[in-house]
């Protein structure tokens, strides 16, 4: 496409091409198109977004006006394709309103234990830990539990 713009405006500038043999015309367009491919690839592996190099960071926003604690821990598991189990929290522990913000972090783990964080007393601490059927599993600690 390129090839024929660039053609047509040398035409009508009157330029004068140079007669090329039949049997070149078809290497000079495939060589054009490689050398437009190459650069065109090149541009983009250069500008790419950056990935983390293990493929594990986490990053969720939070809808504008808050969300729930459970919702925010069903959606870090959802995004993992997992499910959570909740060991020893009450209602409200479950209902706690977390406000809008934008959560970063290396793992699912980390990010679950941000939103405690976020959350102080109104959550009782917890572990994160594996179940068997390869979910989560929060446990309040033993003696914070309510």
């Amino acid at each position: 496409m390129s090839l024929g713009v660039f053609y047509l405006l040398f035409k009508s500038f009157g330029f004068s091409f140079p007669q090329v043999p039949e049997g070149w015309v078809g290497p000079i367009v495939v060589l054009f198109m490689l050398i437009v491919g190459g650069i065109t690839f090149y541009a983009l592996r250069l500008w790419r977004p950056s990935v983390s190099p293990d493929g594990t960071g986490v990053s969720v926003s939070l809808p504008r006006n808050g969300a729930t604690f459970k919702f925010v821990i069903d959606m870090l598991a959802a995004n993992d394709k997992k499910s959570v189990e909740y060991e020893g929290f009450s209602d409200e522990a479950l209902g706690a309103l977390v406000k809008s913000q934008q959560i970063s972090a290396d793992t699912t783990e980390e990010a679950m234990e941000m939103v405690r964080a976020l959350l102080g007393d109104k959550v009782p601490p917890f572990q994160v830990a594996r179940s068997s059927f390869g979910g989560y599993v929060l446990r309040v600690n033993n003696n914070h539990a309510r």
